[in-house]
């Protein structure tokens, strides 16, 4: 009671005569609780010589407390151990009993579900096989019917090009023709008109959408890109965009739109200046390049 009324000096002589008492009856438990109450009180008053006077033996209590819990744990041990072995061994004398009476049953069982197991996944295996073999039919005449039509597309690309891009030459072949007869016949008025009519012109609103769906078969991707890259796009910028995809030199844009060299060179300075590109860009690479590998 002094000690935890934080009387230390006045606990300290009580604490040794009951350190004392304990250790002559040999009662190391109550002991060792008393000399942690001694050895707290030293340090509290500053007794350090008494404290270090008492460590070595208060020490040695520690040493021998932790022995005995030792002890005990170990023989605690031995007890369960004893006692987990007795009923192993039980269990497993009932065990033996048991595996010798259903043993037969036991195999007889595994046998049959193994019969069952083994013909479900034969069944399962082969009709998978089949599957398979159906899946990758289905796949290699999807993959041909898509080749067919892309190739379709292509050709009919092609065509429309070529058709136009002979149109044009005709056209101009006939304007020729028509400049020769004006310039020996001096009454030849009406042919200017004639002329005009003759004039190239840009693909027709039927022919521009069959163009459109050909190309767009054939590069689904492309259109969007260069809508988002570059918002402000014309359907002519357009269309030149899918003429530069489609390796189209200037003439033959020129021809294949029915406009002359010079406005297909204008053409694509504007479409530079939309799309931002530095001096000495080549604009077929860089349109090639947004608009493929996006």
């Amino acid at each position: 009671m002094l000690y935890a009324n934080e009387k230390a000096a006045a606990a300290i002589p009580l604490l040794e005569q009951a350190a004392h008492t304990y250790q002559e009856a040999e009662s190391i438990e109550d002991e060792i609780v008393t000399y942690n109450y001694l050895m707290k009180a030293y340090r509290e008053v500053g007794q350090k010589d008494r404290f270090m006077a008492r460590y070595p033996y208060y020490a040695q209590l520690q040493d021998s407390m932790q022995k005995m819990k030792n002890i005990r744990s170990i023989a605690m041990a031995n007890i369960r151990f004893d006692t987990r072995r007795k009923e192993q061994e039980n269990l497993l004398l009932s065990a033996e009993v048991e595996l010798k009476n259903n043993r037969l049953r036991f195999f007889v069982t595994i046998g049959l579900s193994l019969l069952v197991v083994g013909l479900c996944v034969g069944g399962w295996f082969w009709m998978r096989q089949k599957a398979l073999k159906l899946h990758l039919r289905l796949k290699e005449r999807e993959k041909e019917v898509a080749e067919a039509h892309l190739r379709e597309q292509s050709e009919r690309l092609q065509q429309l090009i070529t058709s136009r891009q002979e149109l044009n030459n005709h056209n101009e072949e006939l304007l020729r023709q028509l400049a020769e007869v004006q310039e020996t016949h001096e009454n030849t008025c009406h042919l200017d008109q004639v002329m005009l009519n003759l004039q190239p012109r840009l693909l027709t609103k039927e022919e521009e959408e069959t163009f459109r769906d050909s190309f767009s078969a054939l590069y689904p991707t492309v259109l969007h890109h260069l809508r988002t890259v570059c918002p402000r796009a014309t359907r002519t910028d357009e269309l030149l965009c899918m003429l530069i995809v489609l390796k189209q030199t200037n003439e033959e844009v020129a021809r294949t739109l029915g406009i002359s060299r010079p406005s297909v060179l204008q053409n694509r300075y504007r479409l530079r200046t939309k799309l931002s590109l530095p001096e000495g860009a080549d604009l077929d690479v860089e349109i090639t390049r947004m608009l493929m590998e996006s």
